[in-house]
C-alpha cells in the first residue's frame, strides 16, 4: 500500500526587519526661539538600527544616533560657537543617541518612547511617528526637548529652553 501525501505550502509574510537609516534622504531639524526669532538648525551623519516587528512591537526598537559636530544652521559663526563646551561640545560628545525602550505601533503610526543622550546626559523623550512605504520605510515624527536638562547653552533671558525636533528618517531593508 502506498501512502499519499499532501504537500501544503503556506505563504507567511515576513512581519520582522531590520532597517537601516538612509541618511543622505533624511533629516534631523531642530527649532529654537532667540530673541523672539524661530532659529533652524540641521545634524547631519544619522546612522543606527531600526528593528520592526509587526506581530511583535515589543521585539520593535530604533537604536540611532547623529553627528553633533554636523549641526548646521546657515551661519558658520553660530555653528563654531554651538560646537564648543558651553553647548553641545562636540569635541568631548560627538554624538547624539537615541535608544527607544517601548514601542506601540499600528499600521501607519507608532508611538516611541526612549533614552536620548546629549551631551552625556539621558534624558526619557517619546517621538510620535507616522509611517509609509512598504520596503523602503519613511517615519516622519517631531517631539519637543528642554534644553536646559542637557546643560545646552546654559541660562539665556533671550533663548528659549524649548527646542523642537523633527525627524523625517527614511530606512531600507538589510537584506
Amino acid at each position: 500500500m502506498l501512502a499519499q501525501g499532501i504537500l501544503l505550502v503556506i505563504s507567511i509574510p515576513v512581519s520582522a526587519q531590520l532597517y537601516n537609516p538612509i541618511d543622505s534622504v533624511g533629516s534631523v531639524r531642530f527649532t529654537i526661539k532667540n530673541f523672539g526669532l524661530t532659529v533652524a538648525g540641521t545634524l547631519q551623519g544619522l546612522r543606527g538600527e531600526i528593528f520592526i516587528d509587526e506581530s511583535d512591537s515589543e521585539k520593535s526598537y530604533f537604536h540611532v544616533q547623529v553627528d553633533a559636530q554636523t549641526i548646521d544652521t546657515g551661519i558658520n559663526l553660530r555653528n563654531k560657537h554651538l560646537k564648543q563646551a558651553d553647548y553641545f561640545d562636540t569635541e568631548k560628545f560627538p554624538t547624539i543617541l537615541f535608544r527607544s525602550t517601548k514601542i506601540v505601533s499600528a499600521t501607519d503610526w507608532s508611538q516611541v518612547t526612549g533614552l536620548l543622550t546629549i551631551k552625556g546626559i539621558t534624558k526619557p523623550v517619546t517621538i510620535s511617528f507616522t509611517t509609509t512605504g512598504t520596503q523602503t520605510k519613511t517615519f516622519i515624527g517631531s517631539f519637543t526637548i528642554n534644553r536646559q536638562h542637557f546643560k545646552v547653552g546654559g541660562n539665556s533671558a533671550t533663548m528659549a529652553d524649548e527646542v523642537r525636533i523633527e525627524l523625517t528618517v527614511r530606512a531600507h531593508p538589510v537584506k
